[in-house]
């Protein structure tokens, strides 16, 4: 008997350095979410930049501009806790988000992603952050350590609401 599959939507999250010459995008993190039985549970992966990097162009940035690619993640996570309670339960929330990042840090359109019940959607988020950004997650608080670690030149938070 096959396993039953459950559908997940979920959006990647990027950053544009110019938007009158651009570039590829800068990818961030990605939002994962999915409604089971009037619950609803949102996770937001994404690194955020630590210093100086050549691919972010902001070196010569300043006041709200910079503020916005340095704390996008605190940003993002903001929205979503403020349309967790508006959203209706028929609406996913990534949708909701769409409209609202769409300048230089900006969510790409939202997508549905087939998983099986028995895969967490901690692990669905993980595997679209990797396949996206290109990077493992670090273990996160609880979780068993990598054997081997792998050096990080940005910090890399997650965040999850559940309604």
């Amino acid at each position: 008997m096959a396993e039953q599959r459950r559908v997940i939507r979920w959006a990647p999250i990027a950053y544009q350095p110019n938007l009158q010459s651009p570039t590829d995008p800068v990818p961030l993190g990605v939002v994962v979410e999915e409604k089971h039985g009037g619950r609803r549970q949102v996770i937001l992966l994404g690194r955020i930049p630590t210093g100086a990097e050549r691919e972010l162009q902001i070196g010569e940035k300043w006041g709200p501009f910079r503020d916005v690619v340095t704390n996008w993640f605190e940003l993002v996570a903001k929205n979503i806790a403020e349309l967790m309670s508006k959203t209706p339960t028929n609406t996913f929330i990534a949708d909701g988000l769409l409209p609202e990042w769409n300048s230089n840090v900006h969510m790409m359109q939202p997508e549905n992603v087939t998983a099986g019940v028995s895969v967490s959607l901690e692990r669905v988020a993980r595997e679209r952050y990797k396949e996206f950004v290109g990077q493992d997650l670090p273990p996160l608080p609880g979780e068993r350590q990598p054997k081997r670690p792998a050096g990080r030149k940005r910090v890399n938070y997650m965040m999850q609401a559940t309604v």
